[in-house]
């Protein structure tokens, strides 16, 4: 069956907003990072899979096709599949900037807890 034009757009359009949280999180990371390092103190293990294997999450962006894949579609004119790779995009793109943010602010927050 041949796949609509609006459901390959679509899909695109929510790979590149996975793609852009990717590329927020590359960019937010290293000026936390110098900060981390003065701290000297144990960091927390969603903080230091952010700063020691961020350069993972550039593999993420490949999941929104890959799901949207799963979905089944009646015709060739069903955009669902498309629909739903863009959802998966925006959420991926979103999600990761949203848990970068909170992990970098949790130490930092911990840390006027203890003070």
């Amino acid at each position: 069956m041949k796949s609509h034009p609006a459901n390959v757009s679509l899909q695109v359009a929510g790979t590149i907003a996975a793609f852009l949280g990717v590329v927020a999180v590359q960019m937010i990371v290293p000026h936390f990072q110098e900060v981390f390092e003065t701290f000297g103190a144990e960091l927390p293990a969603i903080t230091r899979f952010f700063v020691q294997g961020r350069w993972f999450l550039w593999a993420v962006p490949l999941a929104v096709p890959m799901i949207a894949a799963f979905v089944r579609v009646r015709d060739e004119n069903d955009r669902r599949r498309g629909i739903v790779g863009l959802i998966v995009g925006i959420a991926i793109g979103f999600g990761l900037t949203l848990l970068c943010g909170i992990a970098m602010y949790l130490p930092i927050s911990m840390s006027a807890q203890t003070a």
